[in-house]
């Protein structure tokens, strides 16, 4: 028996069971049975038992542990509360026990799993966060929101096909900023492994993610590291926004793709008439003074590409099937210019494109567009009073008082997914407002909508 707040959602006439109830009803197999409230009559007697516990078997006595309570609990039940004569059946317990014995229920073989299940993002070092410890997980899975469940003992990760790929012993409360990783999570030092891994989540991304993967490998010193940082920005923005920036980030560099080194030879024409990509010269050939191919500077194909963009113009086709796709995005309201229809349709055309890619590229930048204007509209309605951001924040001005871990955390949005509260209590002056409003411009971009205030307001 239990009251009408634990069992029901809203504690009136009409709520429903609360989520647990039916699971922990199947679990033990009985059914739950609601009671209109404010009526003693279709209720048994609930709150009497529990006086009788705690004023016969805790009052006046203290418990080392709780193996102690329960060794002190059975003594009690086999001494006094099975054996005392009750005041309305007038008879035992225990008499009354071995008499309903046969028509109970036994147990399941497992108790109900009591364990909490919540969900965290894999950060750019491939560790999950739970009460400001980590955990490390497979190094393939920065940027997943992975599910977690939370035993007395153990901290379990599962993947996305709800299959265990991590489990770690659980810090004791109070205890934080502890890191625990696990050698087999770590690909190493081997450089090859942990590319290997990287490309296997910037696949994900399609070709693109591919592309910006080798060229960020091939011109950073530590790319690799900044790619894995690269996929932590999963943890703040929607996938579909990070491949399209980094297909913007590979398209902005297609335009010189042979020419990525300080030197390179130009291309000499074959026997066939074409243009080839001349040998390497050898030792010899340096040794003569020859030069078989000419070497051009890194500035003068600068001005090349330049020279070679301003005579490329757009072929601008005016016929009626073009004015009638220029018609219909006017009636559907999309803002589309018929100069960069015509310089669309003129790339398609030399670049073979696919119709997908074509289509994708005629509504991803009104469709970025629109979603700039609809984020910049949030932040104007939740009226904040100063521009913060999380980046212009001063994390070594106080550094005691904020986990920047923590607040990175936060500003995935996870915590209003989850339907929790957020109270920030804190002296004056320590960056409470500033953290708040970074907090309220992050979750604007995610699509949640933002109205920022003062208590004087």
């Amino acid at each position: 028996m239990c009251n009408q707040l634990v069992c029901t959602e809203s504690g009136r006439r009409g709520g429903g069971f609360a989520p647990a109830t039916p699971s922990f009803a199947t679990h033990y197999g009985y059914q739950p049975w609601a009671c209109r409230p404010h009526r003693p009559e279709t209720k048994g007697k609930v709150e009497r038992p529990f006086s009788y516990v705690e004023t016969n078997l805790l009052n006046g006595r203290t418990f080392a542990s709780l193996e102690h309570l329960n060794e002190t609990a059975a003594l009690w039940l086999a001494d006094t509360a099975d054996v005392h004569v009750h005041r309305e059946t007038k008879r035992r317990p225990i008499d009354l026990y071995q008499e309903e014995k046969p028509h109970l229920l036994s147990l399941p073989a497992n108790p109900y799993d009591t364990a909490q299940v919540l969900c965290r993002t894999v950060n750019s070092e491939g560790h999950v966060a739970y009460r400001q410890n980590f955990s490390s997980v497979p190094g393939q899975r920065i940027g997943e929101l992975l599910p977690l469940r939370i035993t007395e003992k153990e901290l379990i990760v599962y993947g996305p096909n709800v299959k265990e790929i991590a489990r770690h012993a659980l810090y004791p409360s109070g205890i934080s900023g502890e890191k625990h990783s696990l050698p087999e999570h770590s690909p190493g030092r081997d450089p090859h492994q942990k590319y290997e891994l990287l490309k296997q989540r910037f696949a994900e991304f399609g070709s693109e993610g591919v592309l910006f993967l080798d060229a960020l490998v091939r011109t950073r010193r530590c790319g690799k590291e900044e790619a894995a940082r690269v996929l932590g920005l999963l943890a703040t923005y929607h996938r579909e926004d990070l491949a399209r920036a980094l297909e913007r980030a590979v398209t902005a560099l297609s335009p010189c793709p042979r020419w990525n080194g300080y030197w390179r030879r130009k291309l000499a024409p074959g026997p066939d008439g074409n243009r080839c990509r001349p040998t390497r010269r050898s030792n010899s050939t340096r040794s003569s003074g020859s030069l078989p191919d000419p070497l051009v500077p890194r500035r003068s194909i600068g001005r090349y590409w330049k020279k070679r963009r301003s005579t490329m113009k757009p072929t601008k086709t005016t016929t009626p099937l073009r004015d009638r796709c220029l018609s219909h995005c006017a009636t559907l309201g999309i803002p589309l210019e018929g100069a960069w229809l015509d310089e669309l349709l003129s790339r398609a055309e030399k670049e073979s494109l696919s119709h997908l890619h074509f289509l994708d590229l005629l509504l991803g930048a009104q469709a970025d567009a629109r979603r700039e204007r609809t984020v910049a509209r949030r932040i104007r309605e939740a009226r904040f009073a100063d521009r913060k951001t999380l980046e212009g924040f001063n994390w070594q001005f106080n550094s005691k008082a904020f986990d920047r871990v923590q607040i990175e955390e936060l500003a995935s949005g996870d915590f209003i997914r989850r339907r929790n509260n957020l109270i920030l209590v804190g002296w004056s002056g320590i960056g409470k407002s500033h953290i708040i409003q970074a907090l309220g411009q992050k979750v604007c971009v995610q699509g949640y909508r933002v109205l920022y205030g003062t208590s004087a307001e």
